[in-house]
């Protein structure tokens, strides 16, 4: 997974209900910081199989027949929301715009805890947990407050991904609900994106073929 530099541009997403204000370790010291959830970040099919590094990616979550919607390929059989396999990305770059002209930039910062959520029509959307130093955030931050739980529109460049365990920054602060939007149900689960054969899959009932 993630193979090179991913961005996702102006997006719109959920904001979180609770702008938490943990402290992180660096070195000796700790450091104030913020945390922030976000959720129903929308990715097409071509941004799913550059996130993800494969070009079968998309196809491995959906099923499309000629004239119709993309439905999802595990409908019933697997829930629609699923844990990412790799934990964090570090040394990420988040612009937050919301309400009338007001931006806050999180530098350097952490994306954990990132889920993708499968929906009918092939949109996949994804969540995830923001952690960053107060010292690496710029723009309308007092403001913030007044907008969690609702809409705002987000830019996210990807840092590096880590399988490192989260031990920096105050456990019982750091984790918020991504779920307030009443989302479908969470599961332990991992996503694996090995490459597959789809032109074995079985056709649809009204005979088009599988792409």
């Amino acid at each position: 997974m993630f193979e090179g530099e991913f961005k996702l541009d102006d997006k719109h997403c959920d904001l979180g209900v609770a702008l938490g204000t943990p402290t992180q370790k660096h070195g000796d010291d700790r450091l104030p910081a913020k945390v922030l959830g976000f959720s129903g970040v929308p990715m097409g099919k071509a941004e799913v199989n550059d996130f993800f590094g494969d070009k079968h990616a998309w196809d491995m979550l959906y099923v499309e027949s000629k004239g119709k919607p993309a439905k999802d390929f595990w409908d019933g059989k697997l829930t629609v929301e699923i844990p990412l396999a790799v934990k964090k990305f570090k040394n990420c770059i988040v612009a937050l715009k919301f309400g009338v002209s007001c931006e806050v930039t999180f530098s350097d910062c952490t994306i954990k805890s990132g889920k993708i959520r499968r929906t009918e029509g092939g949109i996949t959307l994804l969540a995830f947990t923001l952690v960053c130093l107060k010292s690496n955030i710029r723009g309308d931050l007092a403001r913030l407050d007044e907008f969690l739980s609702q809409s705002a529109n987000v830019s996210i460049e990807f840092g590096d991904p880590s399988d490192e365990d989260d031990d920096e920054t105050d456990e019982e602060q750091d984790e918020l609900d991504l779920d307030h939007q009443n989302v479908a149900a969470k599961t332990n689960g991992n996503v694996k994106t090995e490459k597959v054969d789809t032109s074995k899959r079985r056709k649809p009932a009204d005979g088009a073929t599988v792409n």
